[in-house]
């Protein structure tokens, strides 16, 4: 994997709302602006950031370039062998994607009141999971269930071949990071 910069250079630390702590790359920030008067700052998170971020998620939307043009969808998913991993219907438009696709895949927080917040953008190639050994440990992963009803039989797969990512906060700020995503409970 490479960052979108593709650069590997040292970290520092910077917060937003919600606790816990990421790493910006130095120099990273890619810009400041305004949202309804509130100064807003945005950098780059690091590579291993991004990848616990997304490791640690439970909700993303997975776009790519469908039969009848641009899709995306909300997915909920788990990361497994090196997978992002969702079930779905073989009858509705994200079964398209058991076939090798190239895809984009985002995770995120965004926090609208205290104009903070954090997107991670994996770039990949979804693909159904055919293996009989690796779909009987996939249907007791946790995070894999979909949240629609009905029958949700196909596995896809999204193997990661870039992630970049971007927090957003106020200027100034300093110290800390996004949490990452709450972990579902039972």
């Amino acid at each position: 994997m490479q960052t979108s910069s593709g650069r590997t250079t040292g970290t520092a630390n910077s917060e937003i709302a919600g606790g816990g702590r990421v790493a910006i790359e130095p120099g990273s920030v890619t810009g400041t602006g305004r949202h309804n008067d509130h100064p807003v700052t945005v950098g780059a998170l690091s590579l291993d950031r991004c990848q616990e971020l997304l490791e640690a998620g439970e909700v993303g939307r997975v776009g790519w370039s469908a039969a009848h043009g641009p899709q995306i969808f909300p997915v909920s998913y788990a990361w497994y062998d090196d997978l992002v991993v969702f079930r779905t219907s073989p009858y509705g438009i994200l079964s398209e994607l058991s076939r090798r696709t190239q895809v984009v895949f985002e995770v995120d927080h965004l926090d609208e009141e205290s104009h903070t917040g954090w997107s991670v953008l994996a770039r990949g190639y979804a693909t159904g999971i055919a293996s009989p050994a690796q779909l009987a440990r996939l249907w007791t992963v946790d995070g894999a269930e979909p949240w629609a009803t009905g029958i949700r039989n196909v596995f896809i797969g999204i193997s990661v071949a870039q992630l970049s990512g971007r927090i957003f906060e106020p200027p100034g700020r300093g110290g800390g990071s996004p949490s990452p995503p709450t972990p579902p409970h039972g």
